[in-house]
């Protein structure tokens, strides 16, 4: 038996993946005290609460309070708006993502590559992401933003990579702003790093070190080239 569970495929990847589980680790006691530990509370909903006592020592009243929110006349108001930011966070996370990625990095990036060089496309594309939305603040760090995600998809050589990246930043920005709104000086502290950011770009980009995508016709051909020596 216990042979059996050391060849079992998820052990031998545990062991494999030992030190990506192991930086984890702190991001999973992270999640468990401060997302899943406090879903204990939830137990108030079923209980007639008094402050100063602990939950269990209330009386439990089933689903009293339930009832009351669903027969309210507040329901269906609090009902369509929560449906409503739902569906926004959802389009703006996930799917807006994939569409704007599809139209610039797999459809405007590519069409002037192919006509001119990367670097030009690369700018051109990013500098018609910054202007596709609308504000000149949005501006700057969208274009640093574009020329990241056209790094990861050429570095990467998949298109989902810069779909994940995507996907990742604006979920991101909506749960800092429910969290934590931006003031207006956060605001330019951050247009003022993306700038810095942005400028390092470009010098990247003059000097040609921006793009280094290893074939894997090179590693191939480097393999073959070994083979043959050691045959020799």
């Amino acid at each position: 038996m216990r042979h059996s569970l050391k060849k079992h495929p998820f052990i031998q990847s545990l062991k494999k993946q030992r030190q990506m589980w192991l930086i984890c680790i702190p991001i999973i006691i992270w999640v468990a005290i401060f997302c899943y530990y406090p879903m204990y509370g939830l137990t108030m909903a079923f209980v007639d609460y008094v402050p100063g006592k602990e939950i269990w020592e209330c009386k439990f009243v089933g689903f009293k309070y339930f009832k009351n929110f669903f027969t309210s006349t507040d329901f269906p108001r609090l009902l369509r708006n929560t449906l409503a930011m739902s569906g926004l966070n959802i389009t703006i996370g996930f799917l807006m993502p994939i569409s704007e990625e599809l139209m610039f990095r797999g459809l405007i990036f590519e069409r002037i590559s192919n006509f001119g060089s990367e670097t030009a496309g690369a700018i051109l594309t990013s500098l018609l992401f910054g202007l596709y939305h609308g504000t000149m603040i949005q501006l700057v760090y969208a274009f640093v933003f574009s020329l990241f995600m056209i790094f990861a998809y050429k570095r990467s050589g998949s298109f989902a990579a810069p779909v994940l990246f995507h996907m990742v930043s604006n979920l991101s920005a909506l749960a800092m702003n429910q969290l934590s709104p931006l003031t207006s000086m956060q605001y330019s502290i951050g247009i003022v790093v993306f700038c810095l950011i942005g400028l390092f770009g470009l010098y990247e980009l003059k000097k040609g070190r921006f793009f280094r995508v290893i074939s894997l016709e090179n590693d191939i051909i480097g393999e073959d080239d070994v083979e043959s020596g050691e045959q020799m």
